[in-house]
C-alpha cells in the first residue's frame, strides 16, 4: 500500500481517504476523520478532468503562526475559538498543532537536508468546499462577536506575533 508523509502524518488509501496519526502521547497510530474530510472532495474531483478541479476545488488554509511561547493558555484559547468559527461558518477545521518535544533518539530521515524545526511555531488547517464558501466566510465572520472578542484576546496577549498563510491542494495519485 502506498503512502505519503507529511509532517508526521502518515496517509495510506484505503475504500475511501483516511489520514493516520501518530498519537504524540501514546505513540499510536489513529484514524482522524476530521482531517480525512479534508481529502475526500479532492478524491471525488479525481478522474473529472481539469475543469471540474477548477470549478469546484475545495480551499484548504494552512494558517503557520510564531507563537510568543509565554502566551501558549492565550493562544489555545485563541484557537478553540477558531476552530469553532470555521465549523459554524460551513468549513472543516482540522486542528490547531502547538509545538512538543521531539522524540528522543529519533534523527531527520534525511541527514544534513532536514533538520528540527523553532519551537515556537503553531501550525492550522482548514477547508471550504469551494471558493464561494470561502468568500462568504471572510464576509461574515469580520462581524461576529466570537471573532471580535478572538481578535482582541491577541491584541491583549500579544500571544503570537505574526502569522502566514498558505493555500495548499493535495497531490492526487495516478
Amino acid at each position: 500500500m502506498r503512502a505519503f508523509y507529511a509532517q508526521g502524518w502518515k496517509c495510506r488509501r484505503g475504500p475511501t481517504p483516511r489520514l493516520v496519526l501518530i498519537n504524540a502521547v501514546s505513540g499510536s497510530y489513529e484514524e482522524s476523520q476530521t482531517i480525512s474530510r479534508l481529502l475526500v472532495p479532492y478524491a471525488r474531483l479525481e478522474g473529472q478532468g481539469r475543469s471540474a478541479m477548477e470549478d469546484s476545488q475545495p480551499v484548504t488554509c494552512q494558517i503557520r503562526y510564531t507563537l510568543d511561547v509565554t502566551q501558549l493558555a492565550a493562544f489555545e484559547s485563541y484557537a478553540r475559538t477558531w476552530m469553532s468559527l470555521i465549523e459554524r461558518y460551513g468549513g472543516t477545521h482540522h486542528g490547531y498543532f502547538v509545538p512538543r518535544a521531539s522524540p528522543d533518539e529519533v534523527g531527520a530521515s534525511f541527514p544534513g537536508l532536514g533538520y528540527d524545526g523553532p519551537t515556537d511555531i503553531a501550525i492550522a488547517m482548514f477547508t471550504f468546499p469551494d471558493e464561494e464558501s470561502y468568500r462568504l466566510y471572510r464576509n461574515e465572520v469580520a462581524t461576529d462577536p466570537e471573532c471580535i472578542k478572538a481578535a482582541a484576546l491577541v491584541r491583549e496577549s500579544s500571544c503570537f506575533t505574526r502569522y502566514e498563510r498558505l493555500f495548499l491542494q493535495p497531490v492526487i495519485r495516478a
